[in-house]
């Protein structure tokens, strides 16, 4: 150990300085190069994770964006599709025009669906189901509701008619007589066809009435309907609502929009009960429906 640093000391002793200086200089490169590079790695892997954090926000960004797209849409329409089977119960409405609508409503969630998680994807698939299911059920309970429509249709144009013919008969007696009366023979012909008239006006009221308590009858039964379904429509509604919302990362409240849920369910069954016993009780009152 004594010879080598011996040796060590003659070498530097032996050396020029500008050799040193070199050496140093070199040194220093050496230092400054590795340093570099290490600043160079450390700035590389932190710009790796931050091009790889804001593609995954970006990515993240596109999904909600895409989910919203479709799932906002996809809840309206969900709100909508009760009113549009409620208005199954309406006895001149066009039923071509509410299928369509509600194809509108089952496209909307279908599209929420393709990009839902299966949990949501269960829930609106439940809810589909039974928006067709009650569909149906409520298109086949409108026959008599039609028939008792068209029916009263007809009779009230058929009034209105022989109102316009007896009115028509008045005016001709009237302008009769503003010439020095008419003949005998005339006059009762007039006559004969303003009795008629009145007879069929009067006929017509009368089956209107009639018709009336039928279609009031007939109503009553497709709303009836309506709303013994209406509670599991609106569970498998709420399921659907809530699975929607929380793909869309939305605080939901279940309980809350069950309760209130439930409070719109008994109300709309104490208005049907009312409505049940007044129709109930035109039916009773008079003559039976024909």
């Amino acid at each position: 150990m004594v010879a080598l640093g011996q040796f060590l000391k003659n070498l530097i002793a032996a050396l020029p300085g500008e050799v040193w200086t070199a050496l140093g200089a070199l040194a220093v490169w050496w230092l400054t190069t590795l340093t570099n590079r290490m600043s160079n790695a450390h700035a590389q892997k932190l710009l790796t994770a931050q091009l790889e954090h804001d593609s995954s926000e970006r990515q993240r960004e596109r999904e909600h964006a895409l989910k919203r797209d479709v799932f906002l849409p996809a809840l309206e329409a969900g709100s909508q599709s009760t009113v549009i089977l409620g208005r199954f119960c309406e006895p001149d409405v066009d039923v071509r025009t509410l299928n369509s609508e509600l194809q509108a409503v089952y496209a909307k969630l279908a599209a929420a669906a393709s990009v839902a998680s299966v949990e949501a994807w269960t829930s609106v698939a439940k809810y589909q189901q039974a928006l067709g299911s009650l569909q149906l059920e409520l298109a086949a309970s409108r026959y008599p509701m039609s028939v008792a429509h068209l029916n009263l249709q007809y009779v009230r144009q058929q009034a209105s008619i022989a109102l316009r013919e007896q009115e028509e008969l008045n005016a001709e007696l009237r302008r009769s007589d503003g010439k020095n009366g008419t003949e005998p023979a005339e006059r009762a012909r007039v006559e004969r066809a303003f009795r008629s008239a009145q007879l069929l006006f009067d006929n017509m009221q009368a089956r209107g009435a009639n018709l009336e308590k039928e279609l009031n009858a007939a109503m009553l039964g497709t709303f009836s309907l309506f709303c013994d379904r209406l509670p599991g429509i609106a569970e498998s509604s709420l399921s659907c609502i809530a699975a929607m919302r929380t793909e869309l990362g939305l605080p939901t409240d279940v309980a809350a929009l069950a309760t209130a849920q439930r409070a719109m369910i008994l109300e709309s069954k104490s208005a049907m009960e009312a409505l049940r016993a007044r129709v109930e009780a035109e039916l009773s009152d008079g003559a039976p429906a024909s």
